[in-house]
């Protein structure tokens, strides 16, 4: 459960299916009753094996909607592939919508030469819209981060 006070509502969830993709996880989640409740995803990938890493990120701007996902999804295993890997939560380290658009507008992953499904994806939860992340600040280095993302680099802890 979500301790009370915290501010914690961005979920790390690990051990996802590799073969999963952020598509096949959203459209899971959304007919879970989950559409339109986070307003942050992200599904780390490796880009030289084309899957993702076994973990992902989502944020949720209400209380309620973070400890409903977290008390229908924890400790369960994605039917899909077959897998036996069981969900599990813990804290993010970086926490909220703003943190996370900041902590990746800069990031090898939203650059224009990453693919738009390996991209994290940020929602309008009260328009009910896909946004897309501002423009970096600089320009990205596309050689630097496709070294990055052969190496395996996915973009941290988030």
């Amino acid at each position: 459960a979500i301790h009370p006070g915290s501010d914690e509502l961005t979920f790390m969830i690990r051990n996802i299916p590799n073969r999963y993709s952020a598509k096949m996880l959203l459209e899971f989640f959304n007919n879970k009753g989950f559409e339109w409740t986070y307003d942050f995803f992200y599904l780390p990938v490796d880009f030289r094996n084309n899957c993702n890493v076994g973990y992902a990120f989502v944020n949720f701007p209400l209380r309620t909607d973070a400890e409903r996902f977290r008390e229908v999804f924890e400790g369960r295993h994605l039917q899909a592939f077959q897998s036996r890997k069981i969900l599990r939560f813990d804290p993010a380290r970086v926490q909220g919508f703003e943190a996370n658009r900041a902590h990746f507008r800069n990031s090898h992953v939203t650059s224009a030469d990453v693919n738009e499904d390996w991209k994290p994806i940020l929602f309008d939860c009260a328009r009910r819209v896909r946004v897309p992340f501002p423009r970096p600040d600089w320009e990205l280095d596309a050689a630097a981060g496709a070294a990055a993302g052969a190496a395996g680099w996915a973009g941290g802890r988030g």
